[in-house]
């Protein structure tokens, strides 16, 4: 099995909506990774190129909450993509349906990333870099690893595209401050291309866990993907 990145948003918490999957389900999941034990911290995976590396984005307190504690019982690594302008209560929601939805606090971050937790870059705003100019995008992405870096004490080494929108323009700007870059489009990582690590969306009512783990690409990912990339 190739490395793959599995990525969530919310569990349980009240939303809908595909990004919101339920707690049944969540841990359905987890307990399905930690019996086969091929989670490992993305970093780690992204490198090799084999096992199963956990993302969720966007730092809501639900993340807290809920979704790691049921991490740590069983021992999973995982990385959480801050979007600090949120915690700090400058930018508002990266969900426009989960506005109602408070950040995790700085205090929390810190406590779960003493317990293990390995934090991410997701940009200051969560804008669509692709829409602002090449300092503007530079200040975002050096401002948001300062800012964790200010706060945890520890520097980020991934980074995730807010929206999952990239460009040839943006990636060669966030190269310059991370080693590795998230991206979407549902593949397998290829470990010759850190700086461009595939991920694939785990979604209520979606694919089942376990094809998606065996398929080496999954159709809907890339078709979204793609989407993605022609909107601006």
């Amino acid at each position: 099995m190739g490395g793959r990145v599995l990525c969530y948003h919310l569990v349980d918490a009240g939303i809908g909506g595909p990004v919101d999957l339920d707690r049944p389900s969540f841990t359905r999941h987890l307990d399905l990774l930690a019996s086969a034990g091929h989670v490992r911290p993305l970093l780690e995976v992204a490198r090799s190129g084999k096992g199963i590396a956990l993302t969720f984005d966007d730092a809501f307190a639900n993340f807290a909450e809920v979704v790691w504690p049921l991490l740590w019982a069983r021992g999973l690594a995982a990385t959480l993509f801050v979007p600090t302008g949120f915690v700090d209560g400058t930018h508002c929601s990266p969900l426009s349906t989960a506005r109602h939805l408070a950040p995790c606090s700085w205090s929390q971050l810190r406590t779960m990333s003493d317990d293990g937790l390995e934090l991410g870059s997701h940009t200051m705003t969560h804008r669509n870099l692709r829409l602002i100019d090449d300092d503007g995008i530079d200040g975002d992405i050096v401002g948001a690893a300062r800012r964790l870096r200010q706060a945890t004490g520890r520097e980020p080494s991934s980074f995730c595209y807010p929206q999952a929108k990239r460009s040839a323009r943006v990636e060669r700007i966030a190269r310059r401050h991370h080693e590795l870059i998230v991206t979407g489009g549902g593949g397998v990582i290829d470990p010759r291309r850190p700086w461009r690590v595939p991920r694939v969306s785990v979604v209520r009512g979606g694919m089942p866990l376990e094809l998606l783990l065996r398929l080496p690409w999954v159709p809907r990912e890339w078709l979204g993907d793609r989407v993605r990339q022609w909107r601006r």
